[in-house]
């Protein structure tokens, strides 16, 4: 077989992995602080073959795929429990295998009072779940929780030097890897009754997917034009 044939498969396996990021993008188009991914490509040149041959081999591959956390736009909802982060930050929150952060701010109460995240993560205040006996309170810009007798309670808010290095767990969850420490912010800016939005741009996500549609079939076309050469090539020599 052809060395070109393995060149068109490895672009042709890179172009699908991108595909489905992008279609993860688009299918999280609504979701609630969700944050996009860009998947990277690079090629390789296989040496070896250059030097001997002179004929450059080009291998295809995703070199990574990163979130974006480019700040979405925000929503009314009404909702007392709703909070959107106006500027870099997370909502700390607690899962079983650890501490997480996330941007999503659609809480709700469970039946024990503890404020919680869609996916039943408890909210972190100060390192501890926050519980409230209500939900009909007020929450300050500065992440104080405020009720019928007073403050009861504090949301925090964490930032990080270099959000590339955070570790999607799931849509709009993500870890801090070892040596990646999370800083409290001394004046978070929240919003109450509100929520930050995907940032997926719908239009550029389309756009993205038809580009990769077109590149994929375009891969698709050359590994059958090699193979039926191939096939050909495999017949003459029968004859002979």
């Amino acid at each position: 077989m052809s060395s070109g044939f393995y060149s068109a498969v490895s672009g042709a396996v890179a172009r699908m992995h991108g595909l489905e990021v992008t279609s993860n993008n688009l299918a999280n188009v609504g979701t609630a602080g969700f944050k996009k991914s860009n998947a990277f490509f690079s090629t390789t040149l296989q040496e070896a073959i250059q030097l001997r041959q002179g004929k450059g081999l080009n291998f295809t591959a995703l070199r990574g795929v990163v979130p974006d956390f480019t700040e979405g736009s925000t929503i009314e909802t009404g909702n007392p429990l709703n909070l959107a982060i106006l500027g870099d930050g997370f909502f700390q929150i607690e899962g079983e295998d650890g501490t997480f952060y996330t941007r999503q701010g659609n809480f709700t109460l469970d039946k024990d009072g503890n404020l919680v995240t869609p996916t039943n993560h408890k909210v972190l205040g100060g390192g501890s779940p926050i519980v409230l006996d209500e939900p009909n309170v007020s929450i300050e810009p500065d992440g104080r929780i405020v009720g019928i007798n007073g403050e009861i309670g504090r949301i925090t808010v964490y930032a990080f030097e270099d959000n590339d290095r955070l570790q999607r767990v799931s849509d709009g969850i993500f870890s801090a890897p070892e040596g990646v420490e999370a800083r409290e912010l001394a004046d978070p800016t929240l919003a109450q009754g509100r929520l930050e939005g995907s940032n997926v741009n719908m239009m550029q996500e389309m756009a993205l997917m038809m580009t990769g549609v077109r590149l994929f079939e375009s891969y698709q076309k050359i590994i059958k034009t090699y193979s039926e050469l191939s096939s050909k090539a495999n017949q003459i020599g029968l004859l002979g």
